[in-house]
C-alpha cells in the first residue's frame, strides 16, 4: 500500500493537528520557527534540537568547497515588512566583520558593503540582481549565497561580470530544513540526504527519470516533535543524471519553483518560463516579471531603467513568441516597482491557470 501524501496547504491551515503529543527527552528542546508567510500564512513550526544539529550539519557538508570559511566579513541581507527595520543595519556578535542589514532597496546594502569590505553576502536572488545591476565596484567580493527563490537567468548573468566572485544557492524550508545545495565541482544541486528522504515524482507518483521534471517530496527523518511523511513541499525541481560526483549521485539539475511558476502552452502542456536576460536588458528594462492569465495570454510587467522606456505590444511580442508560441499575445504593463511578498521574496513568473 502506497503511503499518502502530506500536504503543505494542510500543514499550513491546521498546523497545531501535526504536532507531536509526546517528544522523547533524548530528542532534546523543542524550539518553534515560523514560516515565511510568504504562501499567506505563516505557520508555528516544532523543531527538535536534535533535528537543528542534524540540518547543521548536512549544511557545512553541502556548503564544503566554497569557502565560506575563507571570506574577509560577512552580511547577510533580511527583508521586514516593518516600515521602522527597513534599511537598519546591526552588527552581528559571531565575527569581527559581520552585519545584518533589513533590506528595501539596494543602495544602502551597496554601502555598507563598500564601507567594510566584506567578501561574502547572503541574501534572496531577486535582491542580488537588483545590487549588480547596478554595476557597483564590488571587485572585493568572492562569495555570494541566495536561499528562499528560482535563481534567474538575470543572476547568473551579473555575477559573471565579477570573475573571482561564487554563487552557492541552496534549497530547503523552515518544515524540513535544508533539502539541497549547489555543488561547487558538478554545479548540481545535491540532496541532504543525510537528514531526510526526497523524492521527485510525476503525475503518477512515480520517481521521474533524469531530465524530466517533478513535484518534489520530502520526509524529514530527525524531528519527532512534528513528523511530516511524505510532504509536498509545492515545488518542482528537475531531476539530474549520476555525474560520479564524489558528493553524491543523487542531484536536482534545478529547482523550477512553484506549480504558479508553470506556464501552460495553447495546447496544454506545461513549461518552465525562460526569458534571455540579454534580450530583457536590451530593451531597456530594469526589472520584470511574467504573468500568465490564460493560455493565450501574458503580461510583462516591467520597470524601465530610465524614465524615456516605453514598450509598446510589438517590443515584446517576439520575447514570448520565441520563448513559448505565437498564438500568445503579449501585453507590456509598466510599473514603478513590482510588489514582493510580505517576506520579500519576489516571484519573477507566475501563472493564473
Amino acid at each position: 500500500m502506497e503511503m499518502p501524501f502530506t500536504l503543505q496547504a494542510a500543514v499550513k491551515s491546521n498546523t497545531s493537528a501535526f504536532y507531536s503529543s509526546y517528544v522523547p527527552p533524548s530528542e532534546g528542546l523543542v524550539i518553534d520557527k515560523f514560516t515565511s508567510g510568504s504562501t499567506g500564512m505563516a505557520a508555528k513550526i516544532k523543531k527538535t534540537k536534535v533535528h537543528f544539529s542534524m540540518n547543521a550539519d548536512e549544511n557545512a557538508r553541502l556548503r564544503q568547497g566554497w569557502g565560506f570559511d575563507r571570506q574577509t566579513g560577512f552580511i547577510r541581507a533580511l527583508s521586514s515588512p516593518k516600515e521602522g527595520l527597513q534599511g537598519k543595519v546591526r552588527r552581528n556578535e559571531e565575527s569581527a566583520n559581520s552585519w545584518t542589514i533589513y533590506f528595501r532597496e539596494p543602495r544602502p546594502t551597496i554601502e555598507l558593503l563598500c564601507r567594510t569590505r566584506c567578501s561574502h553576502i547572503s541574501l534572496f536572488p531577486s535582491q542580488a540582481v537588483s545590487i549588480l545591476e547596478l554595476r557597483p565596484p564590488l571587485d572585493f567580493l568572492r562569495l555570494i549565497s541566495t536561499v528562499g527563490e528560482v535563481v534567474p537567468p538575470e543572476l547568473t548573468r551579473l555575477i559573471a561580470g565579477l570573475p573571482d566572485c561564487a554563487h552557492y544557492d541552496s534549497y530547503g524550508s523552515v518544515e524540513t530544513g535544508i533539502v539541497a545545495g549547489k555543488c561547487n565541482d558538478c554545479g548540481n544541486y545535491h540532496v541532504a540526504d543525510r537528514h531526510l528522504i526526497v523524492e521527485i515524482l510525476d503525475e503518477n507518483n512515480k520517481q521521474v527519470m533524469p531530465g524530466s521534471m517533478g513535484r518534489v517530496v520530502v520526509t524529514p527523518l530527525y524531528n519527532l516533535a512534528m513528523p511530516l511523511l511524505r510532504y509536498e513541499l509545492g515545488d518542482f525541481a528537475e531531476m539530474g543524471a549520476d555525474t560520479g560526483c564524489r558528493k553524491s549521485g543523487y542531484s536536482f539539475i534545478r529547482i523550477v519553483g512553484r506549480e504558479k511558476n508553470l506556464f501552460r502552452l495553447p495546447d496544454g502542456s506545461r513549461i518552465v518560463p525562460m526569458v534571455d536576460a540579454d534580450d530583457v536588458v536590451a530593451l531597456g528594462v530594469r526589472e520584470y516579471k511574467l504573468l500568465q492569465r490564460s493560455r493565450l495570454e501574458i503580461d510583462f510587467i516591467y520597470v524601465p531603467l530610465s524614465p524615456e522606456v516605453v514598450l509598446s505590444d510589438a517590443d515584446i511580442q517576439p520575447l514570448i513568441t520565441q520563448n513559448f508560441s505565437p498564438l500568445i499575445k503579449a501585453t507590456p504593463v509598466r510599473v514603478t516597482a513590482i510588489p514582493r511578498s510580505a517576506s520579500g521574496k519576489f516571484l519573477m513568473h507566475e501563472s493564473l491557470l
